[in-house]
This record gives C-alpha cells, sequence and structure tokens, in this order.
C-alpha cells in the first residue's frame, strides 16, 4: 500500500468522534456517490441505432431517473460551437480520435479535479453493457449487500507464487480480523437494539443522530474476498482501476483494493505490500467509529456503480425521535430518505436571512469588546494594587 494512504489510516484512527456508526457502515447509508461524466463524440446525426443507445444511457443516469452515478452529454464534433466549446474545457480529450463512428469517452467525477479520461472506446452496446452493468463491479456490491464490512479484491498477476502469497495473506488477515475486531459501542439498528448493551436508543441518538441506523442489511465484522485473474475478461474495469491507480512495478505483481459503502475504493496494496500487517491497518479504519464524517476528507474514491441504493437504506430506520420530542429537530435532519440518490438537493426547510447573519455578527463582536474592556480593567486595577503593596 502506497505510504501516503497507510498515514491517513492512521491519523483517522487517531481522531475520535461522537458518531459511533463504523466507517464502513457510514459510508454506505449516508455518502452520496460522486458523478462520473459520461461524454458521446459524434460527427454529424447519430445513426438510428446510436441514438436510441445514446437514450439507453441517459436513462440509466440519475439525473434521468436511473440509478448510475453518472451524468451524459453528446457533442456533435461536426457543430463548430460544440467542439469549440468541448475542448476548450477538456484540452487533453484533443488526443482521442473520434472518425464516422461514435466514441465514448468517461471523464472523473469533478471532485477529483482530475480531467482526463478514466476510460474511451467505441460507442457500441457491449462497451455500454461493460460500463454500466459490469460483472466485476456486481459481485463487489453483492458483498456489500450481505453486511461485509469489506470485500477484498485480489487482481491477479497471472505469476502463480506471488499470487498464492497474496491470497495466503488475505485468508489469514480475515480470519484473524473477525476475531479480533469489535464493533463500536452505541450504534442503535433497525430491531432497537444497541451495539455494546450499555446505552438505550435514546442516549445513543443523543449524542449523535448519526448512531441510528437507516437499514435493515446486517452489520457485521466480517470480509469477502473476490480473486480476479490475470485474463482478458472485464477489460472496461481494469482500465479504469490501471488509469485511476498508476502501477510503477517493473514486473507483474497481484494488487488489492478494498470495496466497501456504495462503490468506495481504497488502494491498491501491491505484491509484497499485501501482508496481515497493512490489512490490519486498512481494516482497523474500515471497522472504527467514523472520526471524519465528510467523504471528501476520508481516502478512496467512489467507483462507477449502477444501482439503486436507496431502495436498500430508506424506511428501515428506527424512528427514535417519536418516541423523544427534545430530538425531533435533530432526526429530522438527519433521517432524510434517500429516494433514488436525486441528484438535486432538497430545498431546506429554513432558511436564514442575511440581517440575522449581521445582527447575530453584531451580537458577537459587542460581547466580544465588553470581555475585552473587563479583562483591561482588571489587569490596571491589579497592578494599581501591587504597586500601592
Amino acid at each position: 500500500m502506497r505510504i501516503q494512504l497507510l498515514c491517513l489510516l492512521v491519523f483517522f484512527q487517531g481522531i475520535t468522534s461522537a458518531c459511533d456508526v463504523p466507517v464502513f457502515r457510514y459510508a454506505l447509508e449516508r455518502w452520496e456517490r460522486d458523478l462520473y461524466k459520461v461524454f458521446i463524440l459524434h460527427r454529424g446525426d447519430l445513426k438510428e441505432a446510436d441514438s436510441k443507445l445514446a437514450d439507453e444511457v441517459y436513462a440509466q443516469s440519475i439525473g434521468h431517473g436511473g440509478h448510475a452515478n453518472i451524468v451524459t452529454y453528446k457533442v456533435d464534433l461536426n457543430d463548430e460551437k460544440q467542439s469549440s466549446d468541448f475542448y476548450s474545457a477538456y484540452k487533453d480529450l484533443k488526443e482521442i480520435e473520434v472518425g464516422d463512428m461514435p466514441e465514448m469517452v468517461l471523464l472523473y467525477p469533478t471532485s477529483t479535479r482530475v480531467f482526463k479520461a478514466v476510460w474511451n472506446g467505441d460507442f457500441n452496446k457491449a462497451n455500454v453493457d461493460e460500463l454500466l452493468n459490469s460483472k466485476a463491479t456486481a459481485e463487489l456490491m453483492k458483498g456489500v449487500l450481505q453486511g461485509y464490512s469489506a470485500t477484498f479484491l485480489v487482481m491477479e498477476s497471472g505469476n502463480k507464487a506471488k499470487d498464492e502469497r497474496a491470497i495466503k495473506e488475505v485468508n489469514e488477515a480475515m480470519e484473524l480480523l473477525r476475531n479480533e475486531l469489535e464493533m463500536p459501542e452505541g450504534v442503535v439498528q433497525t430491531d432497537g437494539s444497541v451495539t455494546g448493551g450499555k446505552l438505550t436508543p435514546y442516549e445513543a441518538a443523543a449524542i449523535d443522530p448519526s448512531n441510528v441506523l437507516k437499514s435493515g442489511i446486517p452489520l457485521k465484522i466480517d470480509f469477502h474476498m473476490v480473486r480476479m485473474p490475470n485474463n482478458e475478461a472485464n477489460n472496461i474495469f481494469r482500465t479504469i482501476l490501471s488509469r485511476t491507480f498508476k502501477d510503477e512495478s517493473k514486473e507483474p505483481e497481484p494488487k488489492l483494493f478494498a470495496f466497501f459503502g456504495r462503490g468506495r475504493l481504497l488502494g491498491p496494496m501491491v505484491g509484497d505490500e499485501i501482508i496481515v500487517k497493512h490489512l490490519k491497518q486498512l481494516s482497523h479504519y474500515l471497522c472504527g467509529a467514523c472520526s471524519c464524517q465528510v467523504k471528501s476528507q476520508n481516502p478512496g474514491i467512489d467507483f462507477l456503480t449502477n444501482l439503486n441504493w436507496g431502495s436498500f437504506i430508506a424506511g428501515s430506520e428506527v424512528v427514535v425521535d417519536k418516541e423523544l420530542p427534545p430530538l425531533i429537530g435533530l432526526i429530522d435532519v438527519e433521517d432524510i430518505k434517500e429516494k433514488a440518490e436525486q441528484s438535486k438537493l432538497d430545498e431546506p426547510q429554513e432558511k436564514v436571512t442575511q440581517e440575522e447573519v449581521v445582527a447575530d455578527n453584531s451580537t458577537i463582536k459587542t460581547s466580544a469588546f465588553i470581555t475585552v474592556l473587563l479583562l483591561f480593567a482588571l489587569v490596571i486595577g491589579g497592578s494599581l494594587i501591587i504597586r500601592k503593596k
């Protein structure tokens, strides 16, 4: 594993937080996915079959009622304005040649600040199906929905000795971690029970409303491994990983990625980095209390997934606020239902006016000024008393 990732994992393990939900579960229930951009580049009008296929891609994107974390654009490069606007925004994409046949280009989410293609290829049904409905991604998502803390994806190198050594380390680590790691205390599960047994649902929610789980997916400390042989299958999946995580190895090496949440990806560990010690550090981060609830401040990148995650989450949470009136405001904010991960944010229920902000700031400034004057008076008074003595 790269040293930067190790340092980040150690850093986050050292931070304390009121939220007791483990990182892997917090990510599943509360971290919205970043959106990839899909550009369909063509010259002139699309043929009827290509136009219908483009409509299918649109329909599968979040913004058009689908569930894939993508936004889709069609760009006619024969149109001077469209071409100029496109290449002025994405200069690096000029190297992609587009002839008579349309080309499909996948770009990273804007949050990564990387504006290069993560994958590009012919715009045809086979590539669309593999990009949006990858069998490899489906296998990884299956582990999440079964309640595993993380799925370890081992991409084999083709060197049997190296691959088997890596697999042995992963199996050993998973067995050790199942017995060693414990669920953080104070998590309110959908059946009303609280992990650790020391707090009531009211007490746990009072510490942080995020302690109330929103999904009936099993909560457990367990791990799952998926092996990907070194062959020609899952080509688009492999290309995305290879372009996202550069491999500087001189020889083919096995690689390990951790998949959790709604497609959050950590890694990779490469070759001799795949050892029990590093897997323990990674797993302690994933299974520890969520010390930093802001996704962008945590390590990892969102992968492209095409699943209605909201259908597995919304509607199962324990409604603690109905029994606990003092917490109604907090619970209402935290328990907004995630219906198919809408791309448009809900309007806030209350708006703070500019006048209120100014008034609050004025009050703060006045209080601070009075406090300073009092301190100054005390210092002068003390000095006079000392001089008299």
